[in-house]
Order: C-alpha cells, then sequence, then structure tokens
C-alpha cells in the first residue's frame, strides 16, 4: 500500500478530516516558529492521493498531528 493511502487511514480512523489536520499543522507551525509545518488541505490531499512526497517539515507535522 502507498505511505499516502497509510496516511489517509491513519487520518480517518482518529476521526480527523483535512481541515482539522490544517488547523492542527498551523497551530503547530505557531509553536515551532516556521510556517514550513502547516499542511494545507491540496498538499495533504496531493499526498494522499497522488503519491506527493511532503518535505521533512509537513511530514513532521503530519506524524505529530497522527501521534505516529
Amino acid at each position: 500500500m502507498p505511505p499516502g493511502q497509510n496516511l489517509r487511514q491513519v487520518r480517518e480512523r482518529l476521526g480527523l478530516t483535512y481541515r482539522d489536520v490544517e488547523r492542527a499543522s498551523y497551530d503547530l507551525a505557531f509553536h515551532r516558529g516556521s510556517a514550513e509545518f502547516i499542511v494545507r488541505i491540496s498538499r495533504l490531499a496531493d499526498i494522499e492521493n497522488h503519491g506527493v512526497t511532503p518535505t521533512l517539515y509537513k511530514l513532521y507535522a503530519l506524524a505529530t498531528i497522527y501521534h505516529l
């Protein structure tokens, strides 16, 4: 299974919407002091549906939000 689909399954298991993830990433970016951690809805959709590789910052944000 592609990594994006795995991330989608985790997000859905946690009951999070795209918007929930985006909001949580804004909070994380604020606390970390860098906009690099923001995962916008369109980017999350690309990661999950089109196999786009996230940056290290976005991967960290997703791992933190998903408790991985």
